[in-house]
This record gives structure tokens, C-alpha cells and sequence, in this order.
């Protein structure tokens, strides 16, 4: 998950053979990390029929890969936020990794839950092949969201889910939605008593792809 903010500056960028894709976020309205990263790879894939894809590990570090020769650019907050290069040019079928996680991202260590997220995926081949489709099912307007991890970061998390902002969502390297947080409950989980569970509501603002 990542949290929908302002302040945006810069710009991040794929460089393949002569194409370059870029992605300016703008600097008037919000956006999130997740949704630039795959714009960025969305737009890489289509001009080039490569092979271009991202996705976050389990501690929100992006990875971003390209099945040809890439370059990766990027610069202001948009730099410092996602955690790019300024400048780093990659071999063919090289994953680019993050060397920390990307800025207001949400991974709670043991896991998270969905329940009402409104997507469904299609199989499909690779983008290269020009079959590269996604398609989602909107089914409710409310999400609930439970987070596992230890206490101490369930505390923080909590206060930044409780105070009204905007998620976006993905899995697996695709978007799955955006929902604006509300009500929050945080209890303890497990037989250690270092754990607990934060539980959160979310009311649908975008579903998958939109």
C-alpha cells in the first residue's frame, strides 16, 4: 500500500533503445508511489513491446525489471520518494532494487488481509506478445483491511491510517485499488503478546485499472 500525497517534484524515467518514457507526477494535485511506478512500466511496455514490470518485496522496496537494455532516471522528491537512481544503466533481464523502501508505504511484516477488494485478474501473455490485460469486478464500496505486525509498528501505523487519508493498493505488481481510511482497531495477536493486529476501514474511491 501506499499513501496518496502531495509535493511531488521531478520526474522518473525508462530509457529503452531510442524510446524514453517519462512520468512527471504533478505538482498541484496527489498521487502515490505505487501509481507513478506503474504508470511508468505501463507506458515503458506499450511504447516499446518490452518486457517491463514492477512490483514492491514484503518490505515495500521496489523492484522494477526490463527484458531489454534500460536505463533508469529519475530526480526530485519523485527521486527521494520511490528511491531511484538519478542515473543507472542496466543490462537486459537486470531488476532494478530499491536500496530502502519507498516513502508512506504500508507492509506489515507478517501480512495483510483484504476483504471486499473489488478486482479480479485475467490470464494473459506478456505484454511483449501484446496480451498483456487486467480487468476488475467492482463489487462494494468498503474495504476492511487487517495488517499483522509487532506492536511498536502497529502503533504508528495506526495513527497514520486513522486520520482520514488515501491509499492506493496493489499486489502482485498490479493496482488493485484506492480507498480513503477510516475507523481503526488495534489489538494484540499470537501467544508472544509482541504482536497485534491493526484493522482498518476504507471506503472505495477507485477500483483496479481505472
Amino acid at each position: 500500500m501506499a499513501q496518496v500525497i502531495d509535493g511531488w517534484t521531478g520526474y522518473v524515467r525508462i530509457v529503452i533503445g531510442l524510446n524514453t518514457t517519462t512520468i512527471t507526477p504533478s505538482t498541484t494535485s496527489t498521487d502515490s508511489a505505487i501509481r507513478i511506478v506503474l504508470a511508468l512500466v505501463a507506458n515503458a511496455a506499450r511504447e516499446t513491446g518490452a518486457d517491463v514490470q514492477a512490483w514492491a518485496d514484503s518490505t515495500g522496496k521496489l523492484r522494477i525489471y526490463s527484458g531489454s537494455t534500460w536505463r533508469l532516471v529519475s530526480s526530485g522528491t519523485t527521486k527521494d520518494r520511490l528511491m531511484t537512481p538519478a542515473s543507472d544503466i542496466l543490462s537486459a533481464g537486470v531488476t532494478w532494487e530499491a536500496s530502502s523502501a519507498h516513502a508512506n508505504g504500508y507492509y506489515p511484516a507478517r501480512g495483510m488481509a483484504i476483504r471486499g477488494a473489488p478486482a479480479a485478474f485475467t490470464s494473459s501473455l506478456s505484454s511483449g506478445e501484446g496480451a498483456y490485460a487486467g480487468a476488475n469486478v467492482l463489487g462494494t464500496s468498503s474495504i476492511s483491511f487487517t495488517g499483522y505486525e509487532t506492536i511498536s509498528n502497529q502503533w504508528t501505523d495506526e495513527l497514520a491510517m486513522s486520520d482520514g487519508s488515501t491509499w492506493d493498493v496493489w499486489r502482485d505488481g498490479f493496482y488493485v485499488l484506492r480507498a480513503r481510511m477510516g475507523r481503526t482497531t488495534r489489538a494484540r495477536w499470537g501467544a508472544l503478546g509482541s504482536e497485534a493486529t491493526l484493522r482498518f476501514q476504507g471506503d472505495l474511491v477507485r477500483g483496479g485499472f481505472a
